[in-house]
């Protein structure tokens, strides 16, 4: 299983992607590729609180329609969108992409990111 593959190749498909990480619902990075090493740990810290908000979120669209569940979920910031999407019930991706990214695009090379992951996970 080579997850760390995946991740890097979108970091170099998308130039305005900052960081991609795989988490686990636990708030523990399972995977992560970023471009600035610098920015590394106040990454993590970030994705792992992320975490939280993504609970928060499945909880209420649980109660709010018994028979879906929540896919992706984009934040806008002035410096950036926050990309978050589930590989399986217990992980999900977070992408930090630039505000001058091209958000169509990370969002479907997130989409496909997500189904190469989905694959290596369910093989393991």
């Amino acid at each position: 299983m080579d997850l760390q593959v995946h991740l890097d190749q979108v970091l170099a498909d998308l130039p305005a992607c900052e960081s991609v990480w795989l988490m686990g619902m636990d708030g523990l990075a399972v995977a992560r590729a970023v471009r600035d090493p610098r920015t590394s740990d106040e990454m993590e810290s970030f994705a792992a609180e992320y975490t939280s908000v993504i609970q928060a979120l499945h909880r209420a669209f649980q109660r709010m329609a018994a028979d879906t569940y929540l896919f992706e979920h984009i934040h806008t910031t002035g410096r950036c969108y926050l990309l978050a999407r589930f590989v399986t019930p217990s992980y999900y991706v977070l992408m930090r992409l630039r505000s001058d990214g091209l958000l169509g695009q990370a969002r479907y090379r997130l989409q496909r990111l997500c189904q190469r992951l989905a694959a290596e996970l369910e093989a393991f």
